[in-house]
């Protein structure tokens, strides 16, 4: 039997993240993607987790993993600022929390 795919999820006690893919292209097809994310996805559903991919890079990439049922969630990111804003986010972020829908990559 030869392996044809396999995955990396990490999980805390609110989420499940499918963090990494592979396949072997000599020995799958592009349902070996497919049963690896349903799989985690079953996963962190036997677990009561949220399942993570992460977000993804394109509208078809967007569209396959509708497929599977599961509702885009918007987490916008900024990747640039002024440095008040930076200041200003790290401020609000001491004082409030981190929240889940604003991030910022420094």
């Amino acid at each position: 039997m030869v392996d044809c795919g396999s995955a990396i999820v990490i999980w805390d006690s609110a989420s499940l993240y499918f963090w990494l893919s592979a396949r072997n292209p000599a020995g799958s097809s592009n349902g070996t993607l497919s049963l690896l994310i349903a799989r985690a996805a079953a996963l962190a559903h036997e677990r009561g987790l949220v399942f993570d991919t992460d977000g993804f890079g394109s509208h078809r990439s967007g569209a396959f993993l509708a497929k599977f049922g599961f509702a885009p969630v918007v987490r916008p990111y900024v990747s640039h600022g002024r440095a008040i804003w930076k200041l200003c986010h790290v401020v609000s972020s001491a004082l409030r929390g981190e929240r889940d829908d604003r991030h910022y990559r420094f």
